[in-house]
């Protein structure tokens, strides 16, 4: 199995011109995998059945989204602790600084030590063009 990868040109940001031309690896061909196959995968794995693994899952997302709004961080045991992350306007003194800075939510996930592990043995294929 392999990640695939792309090469892309990156430019300097804020530079006139772009700048020096970088290149980096990016990331391609990623497929989604829907929840049906998920739930699959995981009852092939456990005692559960392929509705209880959805419910769960279902069930899941939801304590997720209530702990996040509460401003919680969650910690999945050892997959990892997903937290929320503020967008928000700068200003030029922390008393400008209100709610009406904040621009959205979105999260942040820290994968668990046994996938950060795993990780590393992940193999690469470059991907022509």
């Amino acid at each position: 199995m392999y990640i695939y990868y792309k090469v892309t040109e990156r430019t300097q940001p804020g530079t006139a011109g772009g700048g020096q031309k970088k290149y980096i690896a990016m990331a391609t061909k990623r497929q989604k995998i829907k929840l049906r196959e998920l739930a699959d995968d995981i009852s092939m794995k456990c005692t559960l059945s392929h509705a209880d693994v959805i419910a769960t899952i279902v069930a899941l997302e939801e304590a997720i989204v209530d702990n996040i709004k509460m401003g919680r961080s969650v910690q999945l045991g050892d997959i990892g602790i997903i937290s929320p992350q503020i967008k928000s306007e700068t200003k030029d003194t922390p008393e400008e600084v209100n709610s009406r800075c904040i621009k959205g939510v979105s999260l942040s996930f820290r994968a668990g030590v046994n996938i950060k592990r795993q990780l590393r043995k992940c193999k690469f294929k470059k991907v022509k063009g």
